[in-house]
């Protein structure tokens, strides 16, 4: 995907974005004596004057608008590719340099896969203690740290290891994001605009590989994981 391709992609996403927060009722709070006064619920709209009021598309706060938080964790979650692709990219340089069989490449994408689904498995209890926020960045955290280490490495049993981490990490991050997004619009919205926060894998994963196979082939395959 191009850059005039990337730039139509984000500006679909502002466009839908925007169309569906206009849509927004007020908070409960600014509704409850408006609905007693007969007012239509869907007809009402944020009312600047209330400070306290969670903003909504209305609003001219932008800073707390819906679209932003949408398009703030569509690139967040996107981003997290470029610690989950470098291996798929650099499997034949990690072969013939280092002398990696497929099996122990495969251990090396199993590691992945499964910590990823432990971490899922154990989320809700890591939430429950938690919190949402802490997770999130505790995961991007460890993937950052743990993509650059990958890079210093040669033996393919540390390699797993390291990569079995990032998995671990990165299982937070999908969930608590969309649950984040699920909570920015109304539930007549929230399944629609969900799926479509949900493209942000197609695009993270197609970023994520050209970025990929630039770096491998001007660098080295080190240097993938060290700009990831």
């Amino acid at each position: 995907m191009g850059p005039k391709g990337c730039s139509l992609w984000l500006l679909f996403i502002v466009t839908c974005t925007t169309s569906q927060a206009r849509k927004f009722p007020s908070s409960p709070s600014l509704l409850l004596p408006k609905l007693r006064q007969g007012q239509d619920p869907t007809s009402l709209r944020y009312d600047d004057s209330d400070k306290n009021a969670p903003i909504r598309g209305g609003s001219s706060n932008n800073h707390n608008s819906p679209t932003l938080k949408f398009i703030q964790t569509y690139l967040a979650y996107s981003s997290i590719y470029l610690a989950r692709k470098p291996v798929s990219i650099v499997k034949s340089t990690l072969e013939s340099e280092l002398g990696l069989t497929r099996s122990q490449l495969g251990a090396i994408d199993t590691s992945l896969l499964g910590s990823y689904a432990i971490g899922q498995i154990l989320l809700g209890q890591t939430v429950k203690r938690l919190g949402r926020i802490t997770p999130v960045a505790g995961a991007y955290a460890l993937c950052g740290l743990f993509t650059a280490l990958f890079g210093t490495l040669s033996h393919p049993s540390q390699m797993a290891l390291l990569w079995g981490v990032c998995g671990f990490g990165a299982a937070a991050v999908n969930p608590l994001l969309v649950l984040y997004v699920a909570d920015l619009y109304p539930a007549s919205l929230r399944a629609s605009m969900v799926g479509l926060w949900q493209t942000s894998q197609q695009v993270g994963g197609i970023v994520s590989n050209g970025v990929a196979s630039y770096v491998l082939v001007k660098m080295g395959w080190r240097a993938v994981f060290f700009v990831s």
